[in-house]
């Protein structure tokens, strides 16, 4: 984009198609003529170099795009894992305590006392 206003910039300053007033051979259509093309060079290079500027960019942008992906993966994977083995503790165990290892009971369901045995202790 800069290429291009700094071409449509030289070319109205360079004056192109001015009918040259002066006996002077370096003004006038020949002037206009080499100041446009020097414009056109320089709006060339700066339009290679705003490529070269945004290539370099766009490939960054794609590398650290790709390496969150990869880091997005990794916590999925390891966030159903963890879900799973959640999961597996808490389950085919009927009394809402996880399954203990060493005994296939687990804890001891809590007790509840009918009203009548802690009327009698109360007293």
């Amino acid at each position: 984009v800069w290429g291009l206003i700094n071409s449509l910039l030289s070319i109205s300053k360079s004056q192109l198609g001015v009918a040259p007033t002066d006996a002077d051979p370096t003004s006038g259509i020949g002037r206009a003529l080499t100041d446009t093309s020097l414009g056109i060079g320089e709006a060339l290079i700066s339009t290679a170099s705003g490529l070269i500027v945004a290539i370099t960019t766009l490939a960054f942008y794609r590398l650290f795009q790709v390496f969150l992906f990869n880091q997005i993966k990794i916590f999925r994977k390891s966030g159903n894992e963890l879900e799973l083995l959640y999961r597996m503790s808490w389950s085919g165990n009927e009394n809402g305590y996880p399954a203990n290892k060493n005994s296939n009971s687990g804890m001891p369901k809590p007790s509840v006392d009918s009203p009548s045995s802690t009327i009698e202790s109360a007293e």
